[in-house]
C-alpha cells in the first residue's frame, strides 16, 4: 500500500521560535474512488501545555481571544500526539501551510509546505460544520483549516491540471 499524503494544521500559544501546541488535526488527502479513502476520516488532538504554565509573555492574551483554547485545557501531552500521529503518518507526506509552522514539524515527519497563496484561512466562510466538538472558535480551529487546506488544493490542483492538460 503507498504511503498516504495528510493535511495538518495546529493552534497554540507562540513566542519567538516556540510553539506550545493546543489543537492538532490530521485529514487525508485522497480521492472517493481511493481504496480505503474516508473523506471524514480526521485526527483530532487537544494538547496539555504545562510548559506556559505560570508564563506569561506579551501575546498570550490575544492568541486566546484568538483561538480560544485555555493554557491548561488539552487531553494529550505533546510526545503522545507526535507519536500517534506518526504512527497514522508512518511515511507519508504532510502537507501544512506556513513555512513556520512547517519548518516546526520537520523533525518529527516529511513535510511539505503549502503555498502561502493556496488559501485565506480569514476570508473563508465555508465548513463551519466540520469545527471540533469543543466549539472554541470557528475561524482558528484546526480541524476546520485541515478541511479547508484539502479543498483549496484539489482546487488549485484541478486548475493546475486544466492549465497543463490542454
Amino acid at each position: 500500500m503507498a504511503a498516504r499524503t495528510w493535511f495538518l494544521d495546529f493552534e497554540g500559544y507562540t513566542e519567538p521560535g516556540k510553539y506550545w501546541v493546543k489543537e492538532l488535526c490530521i485529514l487525508p488527502y485522497g480521492k472517493p474512488e481511493d481504496a480505503g479513502f474516508d473523506q471524514d476520516e480526521h485526527y483530532n488532538y487537544f494538547v496539555k501545555s504545562d510548559g506556559l504554565k505560570g508564563k506569561r509573555f506579551g501575546p498570550q492574551s490575544w492568541q486566546l481571544r484568538r483561538h480560544g483554547l485555555e493554557v491548561y485545557f488539552g487531553d494529550y501531552e505533546y510526545d503522545e500526539v507526535i507519536r500517534d500521529v506518526q504512527i497514522k503518518v508512518g511515511n507519508g507526506k504532510v502537507l501544512v501551510k506556513g513555512r513556520e509552522k512547517a519548518n516546526f514539524l520537520k523533525p518529527w515527519f516529511n513535510v511539505e509546505e503549502l503555498p502561502e497563496h493556496l488559501c485565506t484561512f480569514k476570508k473563508c466562510q465555508g465548513f463551519m460544520d466540520k469545527c471540533c466538538q469543543v466549539k472554541h472558535g470557528k475561524e482558528f480551529c484546526a480541524k476546520r483549516k485541515c478541511y479547508i487546506l484539502r479543498d483549496a488544493y484539489e482546487r488549485y490542483n484541478n486548475q493546475a491540471c486544466k492549465l497543463t492538460c490542454k
